[in-house]
């Protein structure tokens, strides 16, 4: 029987394990800082994702807020409020720096006995640092007050509110103030990137929303007082319009005394049977007195209607002609005599400038045209028409059924051309008128008379 023997390791064989065990030691401890890594930078994505999430919810809140036409000081409470659910490790605080000091304006407190404190209060101008980041809109991040040398001059009051890590950012500038954002712990934090970009995004959404809101406020402001300005020289616009309808009507009262003047002076030469050539000069000058206060009234008529227009840059024009001529009817005919005035005025509006020229044309036609045109009682029609001719121009005609002119026809012909050669002030008062107008005028007299003056519509509005 054979006696085996133990097999014995090689005389190099230990020197070749002991390296092996060393590379895979140092593989593990590869891999472990390798998967330690992958681990922190999963959780900071998951954290970032999960900032995000909270970022975008609260964004949503302020948007919903804006919709639901919160003041500026109910966004910010409400911000507040959203963030103070989400971010319940800290203190939130609103607050507004004039002068230099920090004074609280909201807060929102966890309840945790470490934060609380009376209302937040520092004067940063001690801190030249903290104060020149935040006037260039940039964040102050302080991590631990108690290593923060640039703070060694409020560091006290720090203490004394118990604030120990604090994150200003600046929300609105408002001269001469500064409105700002402040996040603070009872403890050292690292503020990380990721919070900071969270907390950011919120702040920069709040302060466009904060702008856009004072923004709209001062445009509203302005336009009240705009409004408010306008009220009140329309206000005055109504009270020179009523004075000068006034004024004119005080005037057409003393053509009109004066016009019973010279009455009272005919009657008492016809009852004396004197000089007919008396009569006629007075009779003469009656009808010059009456036709003067029918101008004058026309022109009244014009500002009468204005004051009581809503729109007092323009009147009815159609409204006006109506008045005007049941005046003139009244003042030239009597109640039984049959001569028909018509009127057919589109809704046109016009300008002082060109409504009291166009009212002293109808006035001079109307009144030429109740004196002279039907005779003796006679009845008759006057027509009256004002529309646009689709030129950018207007077509005013008056005409009527009577007589027509009792001219020859030489002259005639030359009225036809030009009023101006007429010897009647009315007529010569048409063509003046149009002129100022700067339109044209032109007349027919058989059968009838009919005026044609078309002119430019640059101050016609017309509503329709």
């Amino acid at each position: 029987m054979s006696q085996s023997k133990l097999a014995t390791p090689p005389p190099n064989a230990g020197p070749t394990i002991e390296p092996t065990i060393e590379a895979l030691q140092t593989q593990v401890a590869t891999l472990q800082r390798q998967l330690t890594q992958e681990t922190i930078h999963r959780q900071q994505v998951e954290s970032s994702l999960r900032e995000s999430q909270i970022c975008l919810r609260i964004l949503s809140s302020i948007s919903k807020s804006t919709a639901a036409g919160l003041s500026a000081e109910a966004i910010i409470i409400h911000t507040l409020e959203q963030m103070g659910h989400y971010f319940n490790d800290r203190r939130i605080t609103y607050a507004v720096i004039e002068q230099g000091i920090l004074q609280e304006k909201s807060a929102i407190v966890p309840l945790t006995p470490a934060f609380q404190r009376p209302p937040f209060r520092l004067n940063l101008a001690q801190t030249t640092h903290c104060w020149q980041l935040l006037h260039r809109r940039q964040a102050v991040i302080i991590e631990d007050v108690q290593h923060e040398p640039t703070l060694k001059t409020i560091a006290p009051d720090l203490h004394t509110q118990q604030i120990r890590s604090l994150l200003i950012m600046p929300l609105q500038q408002l001269t001469p103030t500064l409105g700002v954002l402040c996040f603070d712990m009872p403890h050292a934090h690292p503020w990380s990137p990721y919070e900071v970009a969270t907390l950011a995004e919120i702040v920069d959404y709040l302060a466009v929303i904060i702008q856009e809101y004072l923004a709209q406020q001062d445009r509203q402001q302005a336009e009240a007082k705009i409004h408010a300005s306008l009220k009140e020289k329309e206000v005055l616009l109504k009270e020179i319009h009523h004075r000068v309808k006034n004024n004119l009507q005080v005037v057409s009262s003393l053509l009109k005394l004066q016009s019973g003047h010279l009455k009272n002076a005919q009657e008492n030469i016809q009852e004396k049977n004197q000089d007919q050539q008396a009569l006629n000069r007075i009779h003469l000058s009656i009808d010059a007195f009456k036709d003067s206060q029918n101008r004058v009234r026309a022109m009244a008529l014009v500002h009468e209607k204005l004051y009581q227009s809503d729109d007092l840059a323009r009147a009815d024009f159609g409204s006006y002609v109506s008045s005007l001529v049941q005046d003139l009817l009244r003042s030239y005919r009597t109640s039984n005599e049959p001569v028909q005035i018509r009127s057919a005025i589109h809704e046109v509006y016009l300008s002082l400038d060109r409504a009291i020229p166009c009212g002293l044309i109808i006035n001079e036609l109307v009144s030429n045209a109740l004196k002279y045109a039907f005779p003796a009682g006679a009845a008759g029609e006057i027509d009256i028409q004002l529309y646009p001719d689709g030129n950018d121009h207007y077509v005013l005609i008056v005409q009527d059924n009577g007589v027509g002119l009792n001219h020859s026809a030489p002259l005639q012909e030359k009225l036809q051309d030009n009023l101006q050669q007429a010897s009647t002030l009315g007529l010569q008062l048409v063509h003046s008128l149009t002129q100022q107008l700067g339109g044209t005028v032109s007349c027919q007299s058989h059968p009838g008379t009919s005026f044609r003056i078309t002119f430019a519509d640059s101050s016609v509005q017309e509503k329709g």
